[in-house]
Order: C-alpha cells, then structure tokens, then sequence
C-alpha cells in the first residue's frame, strides 16, 4: 500500500507470538490471501489453506476475528497476520481494485431492485439466525412506536444476554458478537429523541449482563467489557435525557456498592454534571446513612471519601481511613495519604503506631521504609536507623539492608551482614518461604564480596534468580565454579523443555563457550548432544 502501512507489525508480534506471526508471514508471501474489503478502519480477507477462512482485523492488529478453530482456542492466529501483512505489502493497484470491484458489486445489487434485493435476504435469513433476528430487529425499529421499539429491543437483549448453559472461553468471543449489535443499537438512540428508551434498556442490560456474569467465562473480560459498554451508553443516554436527579443518585449509588462488577466506581464524578448539586446531595446523604447503619465495604469508603475531598476536608479523610486499620497495609495507605496532604508530623505518628502494634508479626517492610524517611527528613538519623535495624532483625530483607548499608556506613552493613549469617547458619526461612541465604548471597554480591557469596552459597535454598547472578560473578574469579552452575541450569532447562527453556540454554553454551577452551567446550556440547539428542527443537538450536 502507498504511504504508512495499516497494521503494526510489533502489535502483530505481541498479538500472536514469535511461531504463529512467522506462519502468517509465510501465508501472507505465497498469495494465500484474497482481499474481501479494504477500508483504513478495517480489512476482511480469506485464507486459503487445508480449508477457507473468513478473517477481520482492525488497525494496528489488536482487534480480529478469524473463523478457524485456532482463534477461538487461542484469540489469534496466523490467518490474522497473513491478512494484515499482505494489506501493508498489497501494491495500491491492487487495493484499488478491489474497491473497484466492491463498487461494481454495489451497483448490480442496486439495479437489481428492492423486491430483488428483499428476496434474497428473506432466503439468505431462512438459514441464518443471527441475520433472521437483525432483520427482524430493523423491522420493528422502523415502524416508529416507542412502546414496540421498547419491546423489540428489550426482546433482543434477552435473546443476546441470557444463556441457556455455561460459556467456555471458545464460546465467550461468539456470545460477545452476539450482544454488541443490539448495544449499538441502543447507543444509536442514546443522544436523539429516543434516549430515555436507551436510558432504560442499558439499566436492563447492565442487570442482564450481571445476572450472566458467572455463566460467561471472563479470563479476557468478556462480560467486563459488554457491561462497561452498556454503562457508557447510559451515561450518554442520561446526559440528553437529564432524569430526575434523586431516582438517578439512588439507582447509582446501588449501582456501585452492590455490584460485583467496577464499572460505576466513582460513578458520583462520572455522573456529577447529570446529577447536579441535588442529585449529589442525595448520594452523599445515602453513603452516610449506610455508614449510619454499620455497613462498610471498600465501595461505600470510596464514595464517601471522594465527597470529603470535594469539601476539601483533609482531617474528615484522615478520620475515614483512621477507622479502617485491620493490616500493616491499611497503616501504610494512611500514612501514604498523610505525606501527600502535607501531614510529615501525622504521618510519622502512623507510621510508628503501625510498626508498634504489629511488632513481632508480618511487618511491612514499605511501612518501615516510609517510617525511617520520615525519621530522616525529621533530623532524628539515629532513631531512622535503629527502626530499620529492628526490622532486618525481624525479617532480613534485601530491600531493608540496602537502606541500612546506605544510611550507617560500614559499621551498620557488617551488623547486617552478621545477622544474616546468623540466620542463614539457623537454616531459617522468611517471609513467603524465601531462603535468608538468598538475601545473604545477594547482600555479598553487591558489596562485590564474590568468594564469601560461594561460601555462603546452598543450592537447596537459593532462589534461580541469586544463583544465576552468583554464576555471573564467579565467571571473572572461579570460572569452573561459574561453569559448574551453568552446566546445572542448562539440565534444568533441557528437562523442563519448551522453546523458550531452549533459547536459554542456547544462550548459556554460548557463555561457557567464552569460560573455558574449546577443546573442552567442543567435548561438553558433544556429551549435551548425545543425552539430549531426542529434544529435536533443542537440537536445533546447538551450534
């Protein structure tokens, strides 16, 4: 094509993956392609393989559909790549002709006249479902009445939402088709004469799509999405119809407290245009009545936190969250709050109250980190280091020591190193089961202390992450050591199988290969290959 190509090609990349983006390209390069349409929104092609399918892809490439079975398993597919690549290499000739013919088409259709035209769809209908009930759908739209588009659409809703049984992840692509048509519907009588229908029908469908939300599988946020789309239709809808202000605060206030899905979280900023000063009187008075009552739940916090911030009352703000304080967390969000509202002084007093009343359990080490900072910036540097030490005693975390190597010098790093060592030789685990000695080593690497790492070094109880970077530092001073680590990790790998396991074996030969001669680097990858030799795509990757 002339000009910039429609499609990007890293999208198409990170869309499909290394394998199936090659795969389309290799399509794309021997004309499998036949272009149906070719618009700058939008590209329709078939491809020709074992069998034809139907593909749609939207620039830059993020948005597809293609008919074979390995979209629907997967969300992509060669077929996707192989359309959009041949559109960005399609010579403007070619793409002029197929407007052409798309044209010519459009011309015949129109000459054959309306009742021609009539038949054929109501023939093409009798076989298909979808086309049948569209069909029906415009029919019942054009005749006018409000109470029949009202029924025609509310009819459509609940043919398109409703499920008869549970939606598996192949299925929840088809069931999305299925309802945004009849959402663009509604979205086309949002800001006309008919938006209060929309206004009502987009209530039914967020309920609808509610009801529906555990029978639809949402690992790629199906229903999320068809529900965000009904609110922003609603929200349109509410803008040129202005409803009562007090039935509107009511219905959004249940909206966003009582949903399990986020779609009207912070719906009073959303909405504060349509609701007015009235409507947000309403909503406020509703949060507080609810506080009034004893419920709680992060929804209610939120709303009445963001009518504080409206009066700009910090000490109300401070107030809310002072009252929720279950987790070091909950201590750490206040204290967070406090430095952002200009409050040093508040928020060292959190800070303390926190590390205080859960001294001895699952501390927070961002809460002690905010703590010794504003200890620092106090002048009070002795006491910012004894917290932080106090800390590392309890749960020695790498995150901790450097701040103490930075702030007490020499004298402050040997204490720490000396408590994980003592630690490390107890053979005690920390936090989310991780290894004092993962710490220990790491500490040591940093201050470049590579011979006391290997000394502290347990294979049983180091992460794959310290001993990849302890096999790093030991290349310069004990490269059989270093390659000794590196011949354990290419096992592992090589074991664990999978082509990216095997680009970083290919990776780490490479690096031996710069370790030792190449006699003995030449007899290591012959051993490799003979007990490795079943692993083809491993194979493969082996000079």
């Amino acid at each position: 094509m002339t000009g910039d190509p429609l499609f990007s090609e890293s999208v198409l990349l990170r869309q499909s993956g290394k394998a199936v983006f090659e795969r389309g390209a290799a399509y794309a390069a021997k004309d499998a392609v036949e272009f149906v349409s070719v618009r700058p929104d939008e590209v329709r092609g078939r491809v020709y393989g074992s069998e034809v399918y139907l593909v749609r892809v939207r620039p830059p490439g993020d948005w597809a559909a293609c008919t074979c079975p390995a979209f629907e398993r997967e969300g992509y597919c060669k077929h996707v790549v192989a359309v959009a690549l041949r559109a960005n290499r399609a010579p403007a000739a070619e793409i002029e002709a197929v407007g052409a013919g798309a044209a010519e088409l459009r011309a015949h259709l129109v000459g054959l006249g309306a009742e021609a035209l009539a038949d054929r769809l109501m023939r093409l209908a009798e076989d298909d479902d979808d086309l049948r009930r569209d069909l029906h759908m415009e029919a019942g739209l054009a005749r006018g009445s409000d109470a029949e588009i009202l029924a025609t659409l509310r009819r459509a809703l609940e043919d398109a939402i409703r499920v008869d049984g549970r939606v598996d992840y192949r299925g929840a692509k088809t069931y999305r088709a299925g309802v945004e048509p009849v959402l663009d519907r509604l979205a086309a009588l949002a800001d006309g004469p008919r938006a209060a229908l929309a206004l009502t029908l987009a209530a039914e469908a967020l309920d609808l799509l509610e009801a529906e939300r555990d029978m639809v599988d949402g690992h790629d946020g199906t229903v999320e999405g068809l529900h965000q789309r009904a609110a922003d239709i609603h929200l349109a809808a509410a803008r040129h119809v202005r409803p009562d202000p007090v039935d509107l605060a009511a219905w959004l206030f249940r909206e966003e407290t009582e949903s399990e899905l986020e779609t009207f979280a912070a719906a009073s900023e959303t909405y504060a245009e349509v609701l007015g000063e009235a409507g947000l009187a309403i909503y406020r008075r509703l949060a507080e009545a609810a506080r009034a009552r004893g419920e709680t739940g992060y929804a209610l916090d939120a709303i009445l936190d963001r009518f504080l911030a409206r009066d700009g009352d910090v000490d109300g703000r401070i107030a809310l969250r002072r009252a929720k304080l279950e987790t070091a967390w909950d201590y750490h969000r206040l204290v967070d709050f406090c430095i952002g509202a200009k409050r040093p002084e508040q928020a060292l007093e959190y800070a303390e109250e926190g590390i205080w009343r859960f001294e001895g359990k699952q501390q927070d080490e961002g809460l002690v980190l905010l703590c010794a900072r504003l200890l620092r910036e106090a002048g009070r540097l002795d006491e910012a280091l004894a917290r932080l030490e106090a800390a590392f005693a309890q749960t020695p975390r790498l995150v901790l020591y450097r701040e103490i190597r930075s702030h007490g010098g020499d004298a402050a790093r040997d204490r720490a190193l000396a408590v994980l060592e003592r630690r490390a030789a107890e053979g005690a685990r920390g936090r989310w089961l991780e290894s004092p000695v993962d710490a220990l080593v790491q500490a040591l690497l940093e201050e470049g202390l590579v011979d006391r790492a290997w000394a502290a070094f347990d294979r049983a109880r180091c992460s794959r992450w310290t001993t990849d970077a302890l096999a790093c530092a030991l290349e310069g001073v004990r490269p059989d050591r270093a390659l000794a680590l590196h011949a354990e990790r290419v096992e592992a790998l090589a074991d664990q199988g999978g082509n990216n396991a095997y680009d970083e074996v290919a990776a780490l030969v490479a690096r031996m290969a710069t370790l030792r001669a190449p006699a003995e680097q030449a007899a290591y990858l012959a051993d490799l290959k003979r007990r490795w030799k079943a692993k083809r795509n491993l194979m493969t990757r082996l000079p």
